[in-house]
Formats: structure tokens, sequence, C-alpha cells
């Protein structure tokens, strides 16, 4: 039977302390990186800590093998890279997904977009993965954003094209050059059709998608 610390005892001045003192197991303590926003299972298990605190009521799964704090307040830069993170190495990120990266606000972010230059599929709620016989031109974090342009322009109006091209020719994220050089050498990519009809209606000054 548990007693109470007896007369001139000292009492634990810490939760943990206490735990310990009622025969309870010690609360581990959490990296600050686990806390501030998503990361793999893999991650966390790097760090030496055990799959079961996930399963405890401190974390929630994002999507599979993708945790978040559960009290962390999702943005929209943390869904992408929880995507990201879910998604095997060859798969990039496309379409409004790699322009959403770089700070665009449309829409909503999701579905997420990815693309890989297999015949792998996979079914995840809130992604979608994109197959290609050949991949398009990528950079550190994805297709590039003429690429990721093109690949948008294939659903996307005829008003949001010509915004979002406005906006990523504005900003320096992609140039004409690249984009008329792109759908030149690849005329066969989805995308590089309508990318052609539009190409004479972007305007680099534009510095909003409003205008």
């Amino acid at each position: 039977m548990q007693r109470y610390p007896q007369q001139g005892s000292v009492f634990p001045t810490d939760l943990g302390a206490w735990r310990v003192c009622w025969g309870m197991p010690r609360r581990h303590e959490i990296a600050p990186q686990f806390l501030a926003g998503p990361f793999s299972t893999a991650k966390f298990v790097e760090q030496g800590y055990s799959t079961k605190i996930l399963r405890g009521q401190r974390f929630r799964r994002v999507y599979p093998r993708v945790w978040v704090a559960a009290e962390h307040p999702m943005t929209a830069a943390d869904t992408i890279e929880a995507g990201r993170l879910c998604m095997p190495p060859p798969a990039r990120m496309t379409d409004i997904t790699r322009i959403q990266s770089l700070g665009l606000v449309l829409g909503s972010v999701t579905p997420l977009h990815f693309v890989v230059e297999s015949d792998l599929h996979i079914d995840i709620a809130g992604i979608v993965l994109h197959r290609t016989v050949a991949m398009p031109p990528t950079d550190a974090v994805g297709v590039t954003p003429a690429a990721a342009f093109v690949a948008f322009c294939t659903h996307a109006s005829l008003i949001d094209a010509i915004a979002v091209g406005d906006w990523l020719l504005h900003r320096g994220h992609m140039s004409r050059h690249e984009l008329h050089e792109l759908i030149s050498d690849q005329p066969w990519r989805a995308g590089a059709r309508e990318v052609r009809y539009l190409f004479n209606k972007l305007v680099q000054r534009s510095r909003s998608i409003p205008e």
C-alpha cells in the first residue's frame, strides 16, 4: 500500500519526482523539434524515443508514418511538409502544392500533389500522386516552379493560371525563357498546350493574385 511521506520528509518539488514517489512511470521529456511541427516516425525513433509514445495522447497522426504534437496548430506549410515526409524519396512535390510551398495563398492546401517517374500507386486521403513517363525538371524542393506551373495549368481556370503565372514571374520563381523552353522541349507534357495559349498573356509586373 502506498503511504504518505512521513513527517520531516522532503517533498518532491517537480511533477516527475512526484510520479516516481507514487510509483508512476516518469513522463518522457520530448525534444522541442517534435513539438514544433510534423515529423516522421523514423526521425522520432532515431532520436531514441519509443513508438509507444506516439500512440499516447500527446501526438496525433497526420499521414502514415507522420506525426505532430496533439496541440500543435497545423499551418499550410506544416501540411505540405507532412505530405513530403509521407511520400517515398522518388516522389517530388508538384502542381499547386509546389507553388504554395513558395508562399502563394490560393484555395485549399489539400489535396497535396506529388509526381513520381514510375507506376507506383499510393492511396492516401488528402494526397494525389501523379505518375509520369519522364520526370520534369526538379530542384531541392520538388519539381521546378516552372514545371509546377505547367502541371497546374492542366486543371486551373484561365484566370487563375494567368494570376499564378504572373505571381511566379514577378517574384523571380520562374522566367519567361525557362517556361518557354520547357514547353518547347516537352510539348507532349500535360499542361504544355494550355501554357502555350496563355503565354503572351502573362505580365511579370503583377504583384499579387487580385491583380
